[in-house]
């Protein structure tokens, strides 16, 4: 079954996407962290709404 070049160019999208996620996670988490913790003990709400976002942006 051969792809179009609609679904190569999403496929290959996705997968760019996912790796400049994980590239990007491995920079930031370690600077973030600390950040994120108090984050998170400060306003819950907003790492919830973050994680969504971030959840929504892989699909």
């Amino acid at each position: 079954m051969a792809l179009s070049g609609v679904q190569t160019a999403m496929i290959l999208n996705s997968l760019l996407s996912t790796f400049l996620l994980v590239v990007f996670r491995a920079i930031v988490t370690p600077v973030t962290f600390m950040y994120f913790v108090v984050s998170v003990s400060e306003f819950p709400e907003l790492f919830v709404l973050l994680d969504f976002f971030v959840v929504v942006g892989e699909f």
